[in-house]
């Protein structure tokens, strides 16, 4: 028929990603850190340029009506507020930097398995749950992101 498109040609819908719809963030390596949910530099150190990019996530967040993602709606408000937490904790926020720096370190010296022997694979760290509330879960290990 005429004026049809084929099936070759329709685009594919993109799944949904809350954080490109609702916080605009266009990070292609998951999971994001605290800054970058904040889309900050990470290891920021001003407590006042830390707070103005959480509440203003947190309230573009909040604005959106979320439908059928209620689910991920509050899983994604709970994870910008425990990143909120825990940058504007000086001690949590400590913590978090030498994990992420530490992070960045492993990941230049991890060797991938050829079977060569005399390589050391190093295994990146694994987030501190401390760093965290009681009764709140850690975001995802840094250890399950890809390489």
């Amino acid at each position: 028929m005429m004026g049809q498109v084929p099936k070759a040609q329709m685009a594919v819908p993109e799944p949904f990603d809350p954080y490109i719809e609702w916080l605009g963030l266009r990070a292609t390596n998951r999971p994001l850190n605290y800054y970058q949910l904040f889309a900050l530099d990470d290891f920021e150190d001003n407590p006042q340029r830390i707070g103005a990019a959480a509440d203003a996530a947190l309230a573009r967040v909040r604005s959106v009506r979320p439908g059928g993602e209620r689910k991920r709606w509050q899983q994604l408000l709970d994870e910008l507020l425990l990143a909120k937490l825990c940058l504007m904790d000086p001690s949590r926020k400590i913590q978090l930097d030498r994990q992420l720096r530490a992070t960045r370190q492993c990941r230049r010296k991890v060797v991938p398995p050829t079977g060569n022997a005399g390589q050391t694979i190093v295994e990146p760290p694994r987030i501190n749950p401390d760093l965290f509330p009681p009764g709140m879960a850690s975001p995802p290990s840094v250890t399950d992101a890809p390489f």
